[in-house]
């Protein structure tokens, strides 16, 4: 098995993680007598561990052995997602998603990193949604297995099994993975200063934030929504997460042959676009259960069409500007896509608590006119060759 190979089967196992909580939601709620508002923080504070942790993870362990730190990461993953499935004490297990999203944001970061390195320029694109494919197919194959094993079983066992994929994948990556020892970057302050100077991969990073809060204001409280507009029965739930999933790992896919072929900027564009307009169907449509399905399908897929590529573009642009602090742009770039992660919920949380679940669409939409304003802004950072202010 090869390293793309390694990295895309633990990402598999980090999108089980990070997603499964999105169609568990009302089982959460149940087993723990909390509202779903309350649940959406299993969300929040996951993707805050990433935001914070990863990146300060990332300078902790900067100067040890990549392999080794790649490693270590994949088995305490494993172990936090086992601790989990047997807590009964609601604010321990926010604790561990927080302590699971900061090794989450230290693995993504540096396995995007080191793919961007080590892969040929002709097959980057490919290789880097190779591990976005991989993570979120667990939106087809995890959200919907999850949500339905929790309707039936339990949540933990959920959990469980995801530790168990964890403990398969540290097994195959102690056997498999290559020896990494010429791949190394030291952070130092000044690679830091450099990195918050940087316009374009500063505007880069609002891109990303932007286009996730966009999506996850109403993905992250899907259920409830179409419920809500188009009466589907919870017992169809894994069904409408299926569908979305779907979408998901089409687009993810799709991203890394567009890009390779068209470019970045055409890809994220493209999709961009495609993406206000399905946007536009959802709200106008969402009553219309069967249009709603497929304007879901569609809405992830062009969505996780655009994401792949807004990573392999702050990428680029730190690899041509500032090398020597790839891994850290890597890690907050991980950072950022969970950052709009967790705006994305709280806002659509807010709504939820509001009564508002109808606006949910509302929100997405004006959070992508943010998205793609600020990606106009950069198209012409780059090519005014703008790097520093």
């Amino acid at each position: 098995m090869n390293l793309v190979g390694l990295f895309a089967t633990f990402s598999f196992v980090v999108g089980c993680a990070e997603f499964l909580s999105i169609g568990m939601m009302p089982s959460i709620s149940r087993e723990f007598g909390i509202s779903g508002a309350a649940a959406g923080l299993l969300i929040v504070f996951y993707a805050f561990g990433v935001v914070i942790g990863g990146p300060v993870l990332t300078i902790l362990t900067s100067s040890i052995h990549k392999r080794r730190v790649l490693f270590w990461s994949i088995l305490s993953f494993t172990f936090i997602n086992l601790v989990i499935g047997f807590m009964h004490y609601f604010p321990g297990v926010l604790f561990f998603r927080f302590i699971g999203g900061s090794v989450h944001g230290l693995f993504f970061g540096m396995a995007t990193a080191v793919i961007r390195q080590v892969s040929d320029k002709k097959e980057v694109g490919k290789n880097m949604s190779s591990i976005f494919t991989a993570f979120f197919s667990t939106m087809a194959i995890g959200v919907p297995s999850g949500a339905f094993l929790a309707q039936y079983i339990s949540f933990r066992w959920v959990y469980v099994s995801t530790s168990v994929l964890g403990a398969m994948t540290t097994f195959l990556f102690w056997k498999y993975a290559p020896d990494l020892s010429k791949i190394n970057e030291k952070v130092t302050m000044k690679s830091i200063a450099a990195i918050f100077k940087s316009r374009k991969i500063l505007v880069n990073y609002c891109v990303g934030i932007s286009v996730f809060a966009s999506s996850f204001i109403t993905q992250s409280y899907l259920g409830p929504f179409l419920q809500e507009t188009s009466s589907l029965s919870v017992k169809n739930l894994p069904f409408a997460f299926f569908i979305s999933g779907l979408g998901a790992l089409f687009g993810s896919r799709f991203s890394g042959i567009i890009s390779d072929r068209r470019g970045l900027s055409t890809t994220i564009s493209l999709g961009m676009g495609c993406y206000f307009i399905v946007i536009g169907v959802f709200i106008f449509f969402n009553s219309h259960i069967t249009i709603a399905i497929i304007a879901t399908f569609f809405w992830t897929f062009f969505m996780f069409l655009t994401t792949p590529a807004i990573t392999g573009n702050v990428l680029r642009i730190a690899q041509n500007e500032l090398p020597e602090s790839l891994f850290v742009i890597s890690s907050i770039n991980a950072s950022t896509i969970n950052l709009g992660i967790m705006s994305g919920s709280l806002l659509g949380g807010i709504f939820l608590k509001m009564g508002k679940t109808l606006y949910l669409p509302y929100g997405s939409l004006i959070m992508l006119i943010v998205s793609i304003f600020s990606f106009i802004i950069l198209l012409r950072m780059m090519r005014r060759g703008k790097a520093f202010s």
